[in-house]
């Protein structure tokens, strides 16, 4: 009997501690930019030496996609990605995000994109400031930023090139 009582106490805790915990996930806001949203404003380091803001970007529609070099999804989706950016140079802008600070002592991925002949600029995100402001979770995450900057579409997943062209069409 007395063994019940403390069982039942135990599972009542549980449950309590289980509702508490949803409650709070359910509160906290989301943090980050969506669909709709303004992009956040950035200045990061190129891979291969200056810095690029987005400031510096406003006016032409572009693609922003968030990767990591140690991240198989977004290694094997750079081909496409490519692709994609040489079909539609001088229309969409494509810019890659490296999160270097989520691996410490991560090398930029150099050998990686000349591998893959990564030709559109590809940025560090040393500190991680720039993802936490656009609510990275996921990898790859690609965004498409039409000309005044307003975020208006995603991918938050490996993406084909017609997938990318997809996204690029929104951002047009």
């Amino acid at each position: 009997m007395r063994i019940r009582l403390i069982v039942s106490a135990i599972l009542l805790l549980v449950a309590i501690g289980a509702t508490v915990v949803t409650i709070n996930r359910l509160q906290t806001p989301v943090v980050g930019a969506v669909v709709g949203d303004q992009a956040p404003p950035f200045t990061l380091t190129k891979v291969g030496g200056g810095t690029l803001s987005l400031a510096s970007l406003r006016g032409h529609p572009l693609l922003l996609n968030f990767m990591a070099s140690w991240c198989g999804p977004c290694k094997a989706e750079l081909p496409a990605l490519q692709a994609a950016a040489t079909m539609e140079k001088g229309v969409v802008d494509v810019v890659t995000i490296d999160l270097t600070f989520s691996e410490p002592g991560q090398a930029a991925p150099t050998a990686l994109l000349a591998q893959n002949h990564i030709r559109f600029p590809v940025l560090l995100d040393q500190n991680g400031k720039t993802s936490y402001a656009y609510g990275v979770v996921d990898l790859p995450l690609t965004l498409a930023v039409n000309a005044q900057g307003v975020i208006v579409g995603e991918l938050s997943k490996q993406a084909s090139e017609q997938a990318f062209l997809t996204l690029m069409a929104k951002a047009q």
